[in-house]
């Protein structure tokens, strides 16, 4: 696999994480034969940023959700002010990340994208631990049995 062998040449140049836990956190390659990468920080950093970006548009859907779907407005009445003001928290720290690699795909500098790859893999393992709870609400939010009223929609 060319993408691992080509990490791994600039992995040690900047330190980073190793290839498998990078591709267990962000699962780098969902597809095979990719023949060549030309550019594998740029390409981890973008698929990095997929992930990030799959968290902002759940929490998104959960502090702003679309009045018109019953699956976004059972899970925004399920949390409290509180917790969605700590997922508004979350969602600009996920933003910075996603903007900063905005900023890097104008800049194609290998460095840059070494130190966002190395700071964001660190920064993600603590976010886990974040958004997991959250995840996880969600998950009970469907499993819980709801009374015959609980289940009408609303029409406004």
């Amino acid at each position: 696999m060319q993408l691992k062998e080509d990490y791994e040449k600039v992995r040690k140049k900047y330190s980073l994480p190793s290839y498998e836990e990078i591709n267990n956190e962000f699962e780098l390659l969902y597809f095979g034969n990719i023949l060549e990468i030309y550019f594998p920080l740029k390409f981890v950093r973008r698929r990095m940023v997929d992930k990030i970006n799959s968290f902002i548009g759940l929490l998104q859907n959960i502090l702003y959700p679309n009045p018109s779907s019953l699956i976004n407005m059972e899970e925004h009445k399920s949390f409290s002010e509180e917790e969605k003001k700590d997922m508004d928290g979350l969602i600009k720290e996920l933003m910075a990340l996603a903007r900063t690699s905005t900023l890097l795909e104008l800049d194609n500098n290998e460095n840059k994208d070494g130190e966002f790859i190395k700071k964001t893999f660190t920064r993600w393992k603590e976010l886990t631990k974040e958004l997991s709870p959250i995840v996880e609400r969600l998950v009970e939010i469907w499993k819980k049995e709801r009374t015959d009223e609980e289940s009408k929609p609303y029409f406004g």
